[in-house]
């Protein structure tokens, strides 16, 4: 027997792997902003000395700037690769799901595609609009969804998992 906490923590987990899609887009986004950033930063170069005596420390004040904006590439290209692992991360996790949800019997797969990834966001109607589209009653979609978590719940270890 599954306990309501249980199933709570695998319909969690489904709303995550529903909205990965999303989650990955904004992510991306995010990635291009990054890289519009550290294409302005482009232009300015320090000021090249070749066999001039100079001090330990740039003076410069475009010098100066142009280490900054070195710093700022660099600062920029490591949270871009932390939101690639991060993308990474979610589509391994998205690759696990799936894999269990090929175990399913194809109507419970529908109900569960329709509910969390489909509608993922959806609050009014949606257990209609679920039925509706999977070609069942209401009370059908909402028992093979409940069947489904249940035979997940087998297979996840909710304590370790997400």
């Amino acid at each position: 027997m599954v306990d309501n906490e249980t199933r709570a923590a695998i319909r969690r987990l489904l709303k995550r792997w529903g909205a990965a899609a999303q989650m990955c887009r904004r992510k991306q986004e995010e990635i291009a902003e990054y890289n519009g950033l550290i294409d302005a930063t482009y232009g300015l170069h320090a000021q090249q000395y070749s066999g001039m005596p100079h001090g330990g420390e740039v003076s410069n004040p475009t010098a100066m700037t142009a280490e900054q904006a070195d710093k700022l590439r660099e600062a920029y290209q490591r949270r871009i690769a932390d939101i690639a692992d991060d993308i990474a991360e979610l589509m391994d996790f998205c690759a696990a799901i799936d894999g269990l949800l090929l175990d399913l019997p194809e109507d419970q797969q529908r109900v569960i595609d329709l509910r969390y990834r489909r509608f993922n966001n959806t609050q009014h109607n949606l257990w209609v609009r679920v039925a509706r589209l999977a070609g069942m009653s209401e009370d059908n979609a909402r028992l093979l969804e409940r069947k489904a978590v249940d035979t997940l719940s087998k297979e996840i270890d909710v304590k370790t998992a997400g």
